[in-house]
Parts: C-alpha cells; sequence; structure tokens
C-alpha cells in the first residue's frame, strides 16, 4: 500500500542518514588526528647557529626564569625545549601551556636506550626514535600546564591529552603529579609515587638553560647548557628536528 510504502522510504532515508553521519564523524575524527601532521618537521639549524633559529616562538611575556631554550637530561630521545612556544599565559594564576609536540625538539634517529652516563633515561621511556615518538605526541595533542607558586620557583605541571576537556584527562591529572623545582639556574621536574602522588619518586630529569632572554630582549647563549647539548646529540643520531 502507499503507507506502507512511505514507511519504507522513511526507513530507508534514516537508514541513510545513520550512515552519512557515522561517515562524517569519521572523516572529522581523521581530519582531527591528522592535522598536526600538516605541519612539516625539519631541522631548524645546527647547535652552533642556535642563536638565529630559537627562541621564535610567540610568546615573548613568560617568567625570565622559563622564557628560554633547554636541553633535557634524563628525559630521552628528546633533546630540548623552546619554551618560547608557550601559548595561554595567564599573569594572575602564574600558568601557561605548552604543547610538546610543537615546543619539544627531539633527536630524530635516537631511542632512549642509547642514552649513558649523565644522559642516562630517568623518566619512564620507550624505544620509540624521536622522529615516532614527536609522531606520537603531536597525534595525542599532549600538552603540559604549567602552574607557579608566587616566585616561580615551583610549578605543578598538568598532562592533557587532545584536549584540556578530554575526560580522561581528569583521571590522567589523579594518577600523574609531577612538579617542576627551580634547580641551579634551570629545572628539574619531580614524579610522584603513584596513586597517593605524596612521595617523590626517582623518575626525575633536568632541564638546562642553553638560551636565555636578556632583559633587553636580546638572547644569551649559556655554554654549559649549549656543550650539555652537543654532547647529548653526539651520542644519539647527530640530528635533531622541530616541527
Amino acid at each position: 500500500s502507499l503507507a506502507t510504502l512511505s514507511r519504507r522510504r522513511a526507513r530507508l532515508t534514516a537508514s541513510q542518514l545513520a550512515n552519512m553521519d557515522s561517515r562524517l564523524i569519521l572523516i572529522g575524527l581523521a581530519a582531527f588526528l591528522a592535522a598536526p601532521l600538516l605541519r612539516p618537521c625539519s631541522s631548524p639549524g645546527s647547535l652552533d647557529s642556535i642563536a638565529s633559529w630559537a627562541m621564535k616562538g610567540p610568546a615573548k611575556d613568560l617568567p625570565a626564569g622559563v622564557n628560554g631554550v633547554f636541553v633535557l637530561r634524563g628525559q630521552n630521545p628528546a633533546l630540548l625545549v623552546d619554551f618560547s612556544y608557550a601559548h595561554s599565559y595567564d599573569p594572575a594564576t602564574r600558568s601557561f601551556t605548552v604543547d610538546a609536540g610543537r615546543a619539544m625538539l627531539f633527536d630524530t634517529g635516537a631511542v632512549a636506550s642509547q642514552f649513558k652516563g649523565e644522559f642516562q633515561s630517568t623518566t619512564p621511556s620507550t624505544d620509540f626514535t624521536g622522529k615516532v615518538l614527536s609522531l606520537v605526541m603531536r597525534v595525542m595533542r599532549l600538552s603540559l600546564k604549567f602552574e607557579f607558586n608566587e616566585n616561580y620557583s615551583v610549578a605543578t605541571i598538568f598532562p592533557s591529552m587532545f584536549s584540556p576537556y578530554f575526560p580522561v584527562n581528569y583521571i590522567f591529572h589523579q594518577l600523574v603529579k609531577e612538579k617542576a623545582v627551580a634547580h641551579k639556574g634551570g629545572w628539574k621536574r619531580v614524579n610522584f609515587v603513584p596513586a597517593k602522588n605524596m612521595t617523590a619518586s626517582d623518575a626525575f630529569a633536568f632541564m638546562v638553560p642553553v638560551v636565555t632572554r636578556k632583559p633587553d630582549g636580546s638572547l644569551k647563549i649559556n655554554s654549559d647548557g649549549l656543550k650539555m647539548a652537543k654532547r647529548k646529540l653526539a651520542m644519539g643520531s647527530g640530528a635533531f628536528a622541530q616541527c
């Protein structure tokens, strides 16, 4: 009958719309995950010429103690972190956010187990190459929010994946506690034993300054930090990239 035919058409249309909605959701999800990969990764230059390419990010008003480029000791195969790529700085809450896939420069061909001695891994690590690990961090949208105390000597670090509003991040923050403590002109990143997070663990890493910004806006090269970065790069693959 005509009524039966109309009901069948209605069911067919609803089914088609549902399939279309599913495809659109999948396409949107794929685009969201792939978007960071559209930004190419390449070597910014050599460590000897770091003054020509470091500190080019948009963050100009960060506090002096964190406004710089730091070599990472104990965290591998990451080589450097450039805090000029921080964003969302709020002086009222003394906080800002760093997107790991943007601010961190990785030794592209090295894996964590290659680093020994002064660069031995002291934080949880995998044996992904730096190139792969950078890719994973960008797809996951891994970000680190730093919230400082009043004199900017200690920061609590809140990691997030995909979005600050992603529900799993709430559980993540309950399980993972990390602080950055001012240490010899740089920073010491301290992890705590889950799940109570009351006791510092033996998982820690150091951020040693390589480039900082002077009060007049010009850059200052820390020779000891630069030498350390060169030693670490020589222990790895010898190549690094910025995305």
